[in-house]
Parts: C-alpha cells; structure tokens; sequence
C-alpha cells in the first residue's frame, strides 16, 4: 500500500495539475463589446470629424466582437468526436495494471476498446450502435464458462477454453448497444419518445453506462440489480421537464452470478452475487428451459422529478452546477424459469428458501450536483421466488482540483434477509447467500479533457451474517488508463 501512496503523490498528482485543458475555446462575451462602446462614450474633447471616425471603428469593431462571441458559443455546443455528416463516431481503449498488494501477482491487461456510432439523420430520429471489444476480459482468471451452453455457474455470455496465461485467451466483440429513438409529437407541456432495441431499461434505477457510474467498475449493487443490458422497447414522458414517467417492456432477465472480489488467477473466484442476467438468445436449446415461453417478458415502470425544469444532469456535473432528482421504479410480469430455478441450485441456494417462481424487483434512486459536490444513491428491493433481497449504495463525487483531479468514493450493501444463527450456511460453499459490504476509493487525474488515470482500491467483505465478515480476502487494486479517441 505504501508504495502506492507514493506512486499517486510523486506520479498521478503532478500530472493532473500540470496536464492541458484539451483545447478549451477562449470565452468570448458581448461583455466585450458592450466595455468598448463604454470607451467609446468616454470619449471627450475631440474634433467632430474625428470623433465621427473612431465611432465608426469602434461600431465595426463591436460588431466583430459580437460575430466571434457568436462563432465561440457555436465552438462549445460543437461535438469533440469525429462528426461526418449525421453520423457522430468515437471510442475509447481502457488498460489496467493489477497488483494484489500481497506479492501473489500482479500485471497489465488490456480491458476493452470500444467503436461507437451515432446516426441522426432528422431531427425526430437518432440511432446508438456501440460495439466492444475485449482483447482479455478473464484477465488473471484462466478459465470462463457461460450461463447457456456451457454446464457451470459463470462470468459471461460466451464459453473460451482453459488457458495458462491471459495472452492466450481469446477476445469477443459485444454489441453494447444497438437502439433507435423516435421523437413523438408534443402535447403541450407534454414532450415523449420511443426507444427499440438493446439497451438498459430507461424505467429501472440510474443506468449504469460508462462512464456514467464515475468509478471504474460497477458497484456490489448494480452487479446484482442493474449491470446488464435488455432486449425491448421504452417509453418515456415528460411533464413540463420536471416531472419524468417511463415504461420499458423486454425479455426478462435470467437469474446468474457474477464473482465479488478480483480476476485471480492465483486464488479463483469464490464468491459469488446472485445477479439478473442478460438473455443472450432465445434458441440454442429447449425454448422453455430458457424463458419458459410466455412468462419471460417483463415491463418496469418509473416515475420521478428533477430540478430545475429541462436541466441535464451530464451539463450541470461537468459544469458545476446544481441538479436534483429523485425517481421510483419497479417490476412486474416476469417468473422464474426452469433454468432460473436449476441455476439457483448450481449456487446452493436451498430449495426451502425458494417455495415459488414469483420475481419482483423495486426501488429507488436520487442525484445531486451542487458545484464541485454530487452524489448518487440507489436502493433495491428483490423478491426471487421468495428469497428476499435488499442492496443500496451511494457514491460521493469532489472535484479537489476541477477538470484535474477528483476523489470518488462509494459504499454499497447487499443482503440477503436469511436467517445465518444456526450457522447453517457458514461454510463458503453457500457465498451466494453471504450479506456483503463494498467500499470504493478513486483518485481520477486528468490528463486532457478525454484522458485520465484513475487510481481505484476497492474493499470487499463478506460472511454470512454481520459478525463474521471479511472470511475471503478479495480487495481489488488496479490503476487504468482510459483514453477516448475520434
């Protein structure tokens, strides 16, 4: 830990303070012009004919001022992407260096690199179409298997075979995002819009897209709740642009686990989170075992108010200044599958505490900017075949040196409401029943505008039951470069 203090202080530090703007436009007002017609008027004393030849070049000049004050707020409303017609394309790589800080490994991995695409081609109509790619997404783990097509609990939708080191392993593409939106007539103070395709839900908690959620990786909670992506449709409305309602109906999300702790190739995974899963196709087997036919479509439902009215949160976090907002959502419709109750058992979750196939999700979330300041919260409740429950976080944001360095922290619960007294399920085999903590720590340091290093050390603990946490060590350290190009 010491010589990662001291690499942050001696290294990171300096190069957010000293980093560029990243081609910042000069503000230029009509203040401007508005300081030289007061010169103007102070003019006193002078022949008429000249007096009537510097107002002339003082009006020109004026006017000057106001063409380019004009030219430099089209400058800021300007993507910083590559922009080619209607179609906006940018992307972004991300690297890590791991170390466990406990000398058993440490290493580089390239994350992912991402190619993304916008397409506008009316002023009712846009199009997402975001594609990733992970050239070592296992990182130290050298072996991952998926929740359909492969025969044990896993990390991802695809199967890659037993490696000894990351080199050898094999990369995917991941459609990330593939959606359009059309623009509804107004009705009044009424504004609405339709979305299709993939995408997370528009009615479901605050969608953790990157770099939305800040720090690096998603937190305990959204892992369980709201990490992966849907298939389907959303509707969402707007009162005045204060008062916010959305509607999203799509394929029900499966019941899988995701791993809570680090990619070990030294000590592998062991401890899992029962988390919602992307259905990844609805072939390639038994079509009921996969969504049981007619009870797989779920629809969310969320309601909720912002201010001040139309205020975007992305401009007033960037830019300082204040935002509120504070919505409720849930879901209804969709039923635990064969699969989902066959998996459940995979991750030695008792029968006894699954009497039913009734799946239920519901919540809460807030945001606040208030200048350098702001915070997310989420809560979840989760009902899955009677097996109940409950996770929160809330992440703090401020900016010690704005657009060079920010400090981040997040802390997170997920409890499952099990009674753990008779120590029943102790031993680690039953990990996916363990209440957990989270605690994030980042520094960000900027490099330029689209360039930074965030230095992260997350704190994991784990047991089942409050008095005997921490019985895996599975803290995380890395530090990641990320850099958008295009």
């Amino acid at each position: 830990m010491k010589r990662v203090i001291l690499l942050w202080v001696f290294l990171l530090l300096p190069l957010g303070l000293y980093a560029e703007e990243g081609g910042k436009p000069v503000t230029t007002t009509t203040r401007s012009a508005k300081a030289v017609t007061a010169a103007a008027n102070s003019v006193q004393g002078v022949k008429p004919a000249v007096h009537q030849e510097t107002m002339k070049k003082i009006a020109d000049l004026e006017k000057k001022i106001n063409e380019l004050a004009k030219k430099v707020e089209e400058l800021k409303g300007k993507s910083d992407h590559l922009v080619l017609g209607n179609l906006k394309l940018w992307g972004y790589l991300r690297m890590r260096y791991y170390d466990d800080l406990r000398r058993k490994y440490s290493g580089f991995s390239l994350e992912e690199m991402t190619v993304n695409l916008f397409y506008k081609p009316a002023t009712y109509i846009k199009a997402w179409m975001n594609f990733w790619i992970h050239p070592n997404q296992i990182g130290f783990t050298p072996t991952s298997k998926s929740i359909i097509g492969c025969d044990i609990p896993t990390e991802g939708n695809y199967c890659i075979k037993e490696s000894l080191y990351p080199s050898e392993m094999i990369g995917y593409l991941y459609i990330e995002r593939a959606q359009a939106e059309l623009t509804l007539p107004t009705l009044g103070p009424l504004t609405h819009s339709l979305r299709i395709g993939k995408w997370y839900r528009a009615a479901f908690g605050i969608p953790p897209a990157y770099p939305n959620r800040k720090i690096s990786d998603y937190s305990l909670v959204s892992e369980a709740f709201t990490h992966d992506r849907v298939i389907g449709m959303d509707y969402m409305l707007s009162y005045n642009h204060m008062i916010n309602f959305a509607a999203s109906l799509y394929n029900g999300l499966a019941i899988g686990a995701r791993s809570f702790g680090p990619y070990d190739r030294v000590e592998p995974k062991s401890v899992t989170i029962i988390a919602d899963r992307e259905i990844a196709s609805v072939t390639g087997g038994k079509l009921a075992a996969v969504t049981d036919n007619d009870y797989n479509k779920e629809v969310s439902f969320k309601l909720g108010y912002q201010w001040p009215a139309g205020a975007s949160y992305r401009k007033e976090y960037g830019g300082n200044g204040k935002y509120f907002q504070v919505d409720a959502f849930g879901t209804i419709g969709n039923r635990l599958t064969d699969a989902d109750i066959g998996y459940l058992k995979k991750l030695n979750v008792p029968e006894s505490l699954v009497p039913n196939r009734k799946k239920f999700r519901a919540g809460a979330d807030l945001r606040l900017v208030l200048g350098r300041f702001s915070s997310d919260a989420e809560f979840f409740k989760g009902w899955t075949g009677g097996l109940q429950t409950i996770g929160y976080h809330i992440l703090g944001v401020y900016k010690i040196f704005p657009g060079r360095v920010d400090f981040l922290a997040r802390y997170a619960e997920l409890d499952n409401l099990v009674d753990f007294s008779n120590g029943k399920y102790d031993s680690q085999t039953f990990s996916a029943l363990w209440n957990k903590r989270q605690v994030q720590l980042s520094l960000k340091t900027y490099l330029a505008k689209w360039a930074w290093i965030q230095t992260e050390y997350y704190f994991n603990l784990e047991g089942p039951g409050t008095p005997k946490w921490n019985r895996v060590k599975n803290d995380v350290f890395f530090i990641e470069f990320v850099f958008f190009y295009m």
